[in-house]
């Protein structure tokens, strides 16, 4: 069963989205944004854009949403330079696309997807350049329980001698909470 009041990453990410997008459009800064869980692939590019153009050298929040190449290549001082550059050349970007999805062997019903996306940019000599971007989710899955309550009494206001008024039994509910963390892999140079 699904409980209600927990909507998927995908609902909160298109929610977060537009919230996003408002607050990087008046200029101010959105500290508030998880960098890790529920934040969908497409938000961890556009995160990672913005932190690559804040003046803190991406600062380590940037780096918890890197792996892979990505990660070594920010562990040097060059490699991170040149890193945000790309980041902040990139102008445009496709819809991320999945490309591969692959469930965990520990039956959890929990797995990991791969997406990847095409962004242009221009480099300093005012040539488009073309990354290939890609993302990679582990999306986890936790089943939660709540168990049943029974509805509070209190006597009747209006006379104490009559029975309690009692609220509604709550009964027990049990639900799957899913949640996605994504990280930025590969910003790969495509050729012309």
């Amino acid at each position: 069963m699904t409980r209600p009041c927990c909507r998927s990453w995908r609902t909160r990410a298109r929610a977060a989205a537009g919230l996003v997008a408002i607050a990087l459009l008046a200029g101010t800064s959105v500290a508030c944004l998880s960098l890790r869980g529920n934040s969908g692939p497409k938000n961890v590019v556009e995160l990672a854009r913005k932190l690559a153009r804040e003046r803190t050298n991406g600062s380590p929040r940037l780096d918890r949403l890197l792996a892979g190449p990505l990660r070594s290549q920010a562990s040097t001082a060059e490699g991170r330079a040149a890193l945000l550059a790309e980041l902040r050349s990139i102008e445009s970007m496709t819809p991320l696309e999945l490309v591969s999805s692959q469930q965990h062997a520990d039956g959890s019903g929990a797995s990991t997807h791969v997406y990847t996306a095409t962004a242009s940019a221009h480099d300093p000599q005012g040539a488009v350049v073309r990354y290939r971007v890609t993302v990679r989710c582990a999306e986890t899955i936790e089943h939660q329980h709540t168990d049943a309550s029974k509805g509070v009494c209190r006597p009747d206001p209006s006379d104490p001698t009559l029975p309690e008024i009692c609220d509604a039994d709550t009964p027990s509910t049990d639900w799957d909470d899913v949640s996605e963390d994504c990280e930025l892999t590969d910003l790969a140079p495509q050729a012309p």
